[in-house]
């Protein structure tokens, strides 16, 4: 655990707790789906944390952070308190790592978090084919900007079935997610021209 341990007990336990604890608040954003949803998201958040303990294609502070937050396996259910402070954890996170990472780390940090909230959205369709205007309008907004973001941070946009695979609640959660990350933000660009200049 070299990479965390240049951070307080405390700082170590909200980051290694976070990628979970992620997952869970997307998860516990949306209860339409009962029971099946709950399960389908529980078992998508255990393969993704897996997963990305397993994977080695991330940034190497990352890849150590994931691998403890599988290591820690037996403290998930504890993890589970107090969700509505996930929000908040993040931007506490951030005010940590914006001090102690280049900014390609802490931007792997991030893209690790929304991957894993976009991943336990999606595990379950809470969204029925509706005949409902409304939310028509709603969900042909969320695919034309998801295109439009996708353009912009160069990756493949998502699928029609992969985007009503997410609720509007659970969507709100992501947002408000990328927002308490603060994805984008102005303390990442000034650390990068920081770098730059020396």
């Amino acid at each position: 655990m070299p990479h965390l341990d240049r951070f307080t007990d405390d700082q170590r336990s909200l980051l290694v707790a976070l990628p979970y604890r992620v997952g869970l608040w997307v998860s516990s954003s949306d209860t339409s789906g009962g029971e099946d949803a709950d399960a389908a998201e529980m078992q998508a958040l255990a393969t993704i944390v897996t997963g990305f303990g397993e994977d080695f294609l991330k940034s190497e502070f990352v890849q150590r952070l994931m691998e403890e937050t599988l290591a820690q396996q037996d403290l998930w259910p504890e993890w589970g308190h107090n969700l509505d402070e996930v929000p908040a954890e993040c931007t506490r996170a951030v005010d940590i790592l914006v001090e102690a990472l280049d900014r390609k780390e802490l931007a792997s940090f991030k893209l690790t978090l929304m991957e894993i909230a976009t991943a336990v959205a999606m595990a379950y369709r809470e969204i029925e084919d509706t005949g409902d205007i409304a939310l028509r309008m709603r969900i042909f907004i969320r695919v034309l900007m998801d295109r439009i973001q996708a353009a912009m941070a160069h990756r493949p946009a998502r699928t029609m079935d992969e985007l009503m695979n997410i609720s509007e609640s659970e969507q709100s959660a992501i947002d408000r997610l990328a927002t308490a990350l603060d994805l984008g933000n102005k303390r990442q660009k000034t650390q990068m021209t920081a770098t730059q200049v020396a």
